[in-house]
């Protein structure tokens, strides 16, 4: 669930139907399946969409977007904060 919270559960892509139906998207529901084959072809497409960073662990999604709440929340550089002086 680290890479979840850490990606999935900030990305518009992300889907909570909230009625017992399920969550995800189709790239993580394709690891879910897929995640252990052995199959060279499915592999290539798995590292393709969520590859592996030189420590072994997994990297950002290519189909990553943050969601308007999380972007809304962020400075951007040179941004002030209201009521700094900065």
């Amino acid at each position: 669930m680290v890479y979840e919270d850490r990606y999935c559960s900030r990305c518009t892509n992300w889907k909570d139907l909230g009625d017992g139906r399920g969550f995800g998207c189709p790239i993580w529901d394709m690891h879910f399946v897929h995640n252990g084959t052995q199959e060279e072809q499915i592999k290539l497409i798995l590292e393709s969409f969520i590859p592996t960073k030189d420590n072994g662990f997994p990297d950002k999604c290519v189909m990553f977007n943050r969601t308007e709440d999380e972007i809304e929340g962020q400075l951007h550089f040179g941004d002030k904060k209201e009521g700094s002086n900065g």
